[in-house]
């Protein structure tokens, strides 16, 4: 049993949580919790209003031990948020983002079966199952009663072999999701849309000190938009790295990745807003990455330099009627660099982050929100003690 007390928002939390064997092949893992918070002060002190919460959740695992070679797990997670909050939290008040009565529940069921005999080296199969489903309810708005709707159901099967020093893990991926925006008053609107994959990954120790990673992708989308646009999108994405250990401790990554994506259902409160154009095409992004690790005696130094590059990324036009089309290419340049130090018990470490996103040679701004947004340069220091129990 855990309690807790927040002073800024004058809120509690609570939680019960259980596990054990219920047999000799089948252990159990239970838990609830419940949290109330009031509305929460900014650093200058004034409260700000609608942004209580009130939040249930609820968890259940059970996992059999079907064999020394085979385990079956299942699990079920159910959480619920209720709170008197703006139609959209992230703006500011007006008529169209007046505080409403907000209702969030999301459940998933997961099912997960290995099988991985050890007297085989070319046999490690892993399969996972899920279904999820989060609705919204906007209850008494601006715009009347509003419900949100998102499915999705997939799987996932793979398998690794491994080959003396190397490993080779190879599969297939599906997700099929739906999202629909019913209202009383203004009807309902519905997408539906699905991806298949599949994939290869090798991981490859040419020497001692040298490893390589090299593999690809196929993915298939496909997307029937409500009174809008089908579209089909598809593409093959490889990928390649190499980590060098220079000396003990002291080691070199570079990498390069390629990723396509296609169109997928619209977020659930927007599928009455734009619609996709006819001529949308996938976003294929392209990463550059090269890196530094350095350990030694608890001191711990690191660096990491990339490009990434997202050709046709997709975004909503300014001018109506208001489209989800190709924008244009979005690319970003960071660096991220860590210092570390460790004594006994205590850690401590300070980090720095520098990432500039730009679409078309412009920054990203509060305007290209469906995008993504530019922050200021970022610092982080962070201090761990380690409490030694007997």
């Amino acid at each position: 049993m855990k309690g807790g007390y927040y002073d800024n928002t004058k809120g509690y939390k609570a939680s019960v949580s259980g596990y054990g064997y219920l047999t000799d092949k089948i252990s159990a893992l239970a838990t609830i919790s419940y949290s109330d918070h009031g509305n929460f002060t900014d650093g200058n002190g004034q409260e700000q209003p609608y942004t209580e919460a009130e939040n249930k959740v609820g968890f259940l695992k059970l996992v059999g031990d079907i064999t020394d070679s085979q385990k079956l797990t299942l699990s079920y997670d159910r959480r619920e948020d209720e709170a008197f909050r703006y139609h959209r939290p992230q703006w500011v008040p007006s008529k169209k983002n007046a505080p409403i009565n907000q209702e969030m529940i999301r459940e998933t069921i997961t099912a997960n079966y290995t099988f991985d005999p050890s007297r085989n080296d070319w046999v490690a199969l892993d399969v996972t199952l899920y279904n999820t489903d989060t609705s919204l309810n906007h209850i008494e708005g601006p715009w009347g009663d509003y419900l949100g709707d998102a499915k999705s159901y997939g799987g996932d099967l793979r398998n690794t072999s491994t080959l003396g020093h190397h490993q080779l893990t190879y599969g297939v991926e599906y997700r099929s999701d739906e999202g629909s925006l019913g209202s009383p008053i203004y009807g309902s609107d519905k997408d539906e849309g699905t991806v298949a994959s599949a994939y290869l990954q090798g991981d490859f120790q040419l020497m001692e000190a040298l490893l390589l990673t090299v593999g690809g992708r196929y993915d298939k989308y496909t997307l029937d938009e409500s009174k809008g646009s089908s579209l089909k999108h598809s593409g093959f994405s490889p990928n390649i790295g190499l980590n060098y250990e220079i000396v003990s401790g002291l080691n070199l990554h570079a990498g390069y990745a390629e990723a396509i994506r296609g169109a997928q259902i619209r977020e659930i409160f927007k599928l009455d807003g734009a619609k996709s154009s006819a001529d949308r095409k996938e976003e294929r992004a392209k990463n550059t990455e090269l890196g530094i690790n350095w350990h030694n005696n608890g001191l711990s130094l690191s660096a990491v330099g990339y490009i990434t590059k997202v050709k046709d990324v997709v975004g909503e036009t300014e001018t109506k009627p208001r489209e989800l089309t190709n924008l244009g290419e979005l690319e970003t340049k960071g660096f991220t660099a860590r210092a570390g130090y460790q004594w006994d018990l205590v850690r401590a470490g300070l980090s720095y982050n520098r990432s500039r996103p730009e679409l078309n040679g412009q920054p990203l701004n509060d305007d290209t929100k469906g995008i993504g947004t530019a922050i200021g340069d970022t610092w982080v220091a962070d201090v761990n003690y380690q409490v030694l129990i007997v």
